[in-house]
């Protein structure tokens, strides 16, 4: 079947069984019948033969696969290898749709299913990312909406991933590691980041709380230990025209600014995968490497050797190490960070992805960035400014709040060009 009868079949598809669905107009703009990129709808066919590793890789978190056949039989078989798989959920079991290729021709029947992407990452997949298991889940009450799950993973999925990470590591070692990680490490992660959340529902302005996760309920084991939580899901999609670069960048300072400064806590892991952009504006997600700003680890040995562990695995740390390395942070503030609990780690990677918000493949058609436009040029001055001050001793911008100012100095001075505005305050 050609590209162009395929899209007519996937026209008739949306037009008869699609039609009706909210979610589907929501994100039809997102959609693809076999393009490049990240999608929230993928459209495949059984002649296309798509695999399922690489349907995931093409799904945004939440995304959907609609695959379409010509034969019940092959696209139910389908379908069943889908719901073997803990990455995907079955929204809709196989069903039949009329396709009329002309006024005049006679109607054919085609079959299909859709099935949704719950996990964000694989489930044996290697992975350095994450230390809790992340799944969407139905909200309760047959609910068609969804819902955070981030629970202790099972003992023997940690068991192989140490496995992968410690080859040269005995078995009977590996096995104890792993225990103690789903016992202790993992629940004592899980107790913090639910109390983080909470603190900043109290603390924060409501603009603002819409765009971190609240917690919606809690799973204890026998012993009072944090089994999970689950929480709302702030998914990733606006509408059919993408977010300007210079509002990302003001709504992510701004948000910074607020959790920082109102809120009193350092999120410690803003990396790519870590802002999103929702229908209430930019937001941060997985605080759970988070800490609060007057928090005394060295009271607590047993965190403090847990957050040496993280601070020594963290990906930011080891950009902000490589950045001024090779000279390209000489910013005292930001300097500061490297192997230490710092605000200077969350305002680097914020600023990156000011920067550049393709530097966050999720964020691919959802921030417009043109790399040679005013604004992009405006902030690629900014981010220079920030990283590699005149005075690195002494930076004009130490923190979120003031950058935020700087931004929006430039947003009122429309004649600015590419340059930003000298620093006096803006109100």
């Amino acid at each position: 079947m050609d590209q162009k009868r395929k899209s007519l079949v996937v026209r008739a598809l949306c037009d008869e069984s699609l039609a009706s669905d909210g979610e589907f107009h929501r994100f039809a703009h997102s959609a693809s019948v076999g393009g490049p990129g990240l999608v929230d709808y993928l459209f495949s066919f059984v002649d296309d033969r798509p695999d399922i590793p690489g349907v995931f890789d093409r799904l945004r978190w939440g995304g959907q696969i609609v695959l379409i056949g010509p034969g019940r039989r092959r696209v139910t078989e389908l379908c069943r290898q889908y719901q073997a798989q803990r990455e995907f959920r079955i929204e809709q079991d196989c069903r039949p749709f009329a396709y009329r290729p002309s006024p005049t021709a006679p109607e054919q029947i085609f079959y299909y299913f859709i099935a949704r992407k719950v996990r964000l990452v694989p489930a044996d997949g290697e992975n350095d990312r994450f230390i809790c298991d992340l799944e969407l889940v139905p909200e309760p009450a047959g609910s068609e909406r969804y819902r955070v799950l981030k629970q202790v993973p099972p003992e023997e999925q940690v068991a192989r991933r140490l496995a992968r990470e410690f080859p040269q590591v005995d078995s009977t070692t590996r096995e104890a590691r792993a225990r103690s990680f789903t016992r202790d490490f993992c629940p004592l992660f899980l107790e913090r980041e639910i109390e983080i959340l909470r603190l900043l529902q109290s603390r924060l302005s409501p603009p603002y709380r819409r765009r971190v996760p609240h917690v919606l309920d809690e799973r204890r084991d026998h012993h009072g230990r944090v089994t999970g939580f689950t929480m709302n899901w702030l998914r990733n999609g606006v509408g059919e025209e993408p977010m300007p670069q210079l509002t990302f960048a003001a709504q992510a300072l701004d948000l910074l600014r607020a959790i920082h400064d109102e809120a009193g806590i350092i999120h410690l892991d803003l990396r790519p995968d870590n802002v999103v952009v929702t229908e209430s504006g930019v937001g941060f997600i997985d605080f759970g490497a988070s800490v609060r700003q007057d928090e005394d680890l060295d009271r607590d040995p047993t965190l403090k050797r847990a957050m040496d562990k993280i601070l020594s695995r963290s990906g930011v740390q080891r950009h902000l190490c490589q950045l001024c390395d090779q000279g390209l942070i000489t910013s005292s503030v930001l300097r500061r960070g490297y192997g230490h609990v710092d605000k200077a780690m969350d305002l680097l990677y914020v600023m990156l992805q000011v920067n550049n918000p393709a530097y966050n493949p999720e964020l691919a058609g959802l921030v417009e960035h043109r790399r040679h436009g005013a604004d992009a040029l405006a902030l690629g001055e900014l981010t220079g400014r920030v990283m590699r001050p005149a005075n690195p001793a002494h930076p004009r911008f130490s923190s979120a709040d003031e950058i935020y100012r700087a931004i929006r100095r430039y947003e009122a001075t429309p004649t600015a060009g590419t340059t930003f505005p000298p620093t006096e305050a803006v109100n």
